[in-house]
């Protein structure tokens, strides 16, 4: 609901509508999202939209360009653990590094526990 976005993310009331408008649209482009999924991802991760575009787009960049990932999967991500899309895109990819060469987890394996993408380090090891 309305409310419970602002609740969770108050920014939202500095969003013009063309601005929000921009950054959903922009969501669904990159994300090959229905209007269901954006609404369904703005629920339950609302900071999302608050944010600068270049973080989300910085962290699906890295996860499509450099750790291989299809979009299909990109696309389950941005579902299944929104949060992903608010980190610094070179935490996800130390986490991926350290998850698959330390840890020997598989790129499959990860698909299916996005969180590890983003904890604390220090809580991996």
């Amino acid at each position: 609901s309305i409310v419970e976005i602002i609740l969770k993310a108050p920014l939202w009331l500095k969003l013009t509508v063309t601005e929000v408008d921009t950054r959903l649209g922009w969501f669904q482009k990159n994300f090959q999202l229905n209007g269901q999924e954006v609404r369904e991802i703005v629920c339950s991760k609302p900071k999302l939209i608050t944010l600068p575009l270049k973080i989300a787009s910085d962290v699906r960049f890295v996860l499509k360009e450099i750790l291989t990932y299809e979009d299909s999967i990109i696309k389950k991500f941005i579902k299944q653990y929104p949060k992903l899309f608010t980190k610094d895109f070179k935490k996800v990819e130390a986490n991926f590094i350290f998850l698959t060469q330390v840890v020997k987890l598989t790129h499959n394996d990860l698909i299916n526990f996005p969180q590890a993408l983003c904890a604390p380090l220090l809580q991996l090891k």
